[in-house]
């Protein structure tokens, strides 16, 4: 992409050598770093700029909820959250194979907080114990989330 010239409007494409999706910013200034921003050689002004996802959905609260991935793939309980023990069912709907959730708990009050599958009558995948900072992975595998890894946290 750096070694042709830029396009005369916006663009998108994937470089050979990255797995990344860049934009065609015409006539953005930004320095070329080879990683974040690419540059180009003739035509128009401008750089490829590399498209950042942001994953991260809402915080959680001191309330039982149902999210999917279309809320966002990853989730915080922030500190001095939990009043009582909670949970979150994961729902399958939009979730295809492959897709994953990431839970990060930083609340470390005296409360359990329980991460459920959404398929059928709920299952317990990861329960948080009380008072510990913790993360957990969950992965669907077109049928079922599943525990794929978690972690307490310093």
């Amino acid at each position: 992409m750096e070694g042709s010239p830029g396009p005369e409007e916006v663009r998108y494409g994937v470089p050979l050598d990255r797995p990344f999706l860049y934009r065609w910013a015409p006539l953005n200034g930004s320095t070329v770093n080879h990683v974040t921003v690419l540059g180009s050689t003739g035509g128009l002004t401008g750089c490829w700029i590399q498209v950042r996802f942001d994953d991260r959905g809402d915080d959680l609260g001191d309330a039982d909820a149902t999210l999917g991935v279309a809320d966002g793939s990853w989730f915080v309980l922030p500190a001095s959250t939990l009043t009582n023990d909670r949970s979150l069912i994961l729902s399958t709907e939009g979730a295809a194979a492959g897709d994953t959730i990431e839970v990060t708990r930083h609340d470390v009050e005296a409360f359990a907080y329980t991460i459920l599958n959404g398929v059928g009558e709920p299952s317990t995948l990861v329960e948080f114990p009380a008072s510990t900072k913790a993360h957990a992975v969950l992965q669907f595998d077109g049928t079922n989330w599943l525990h794929r890894s978690s972690s307490t946290l310093l």
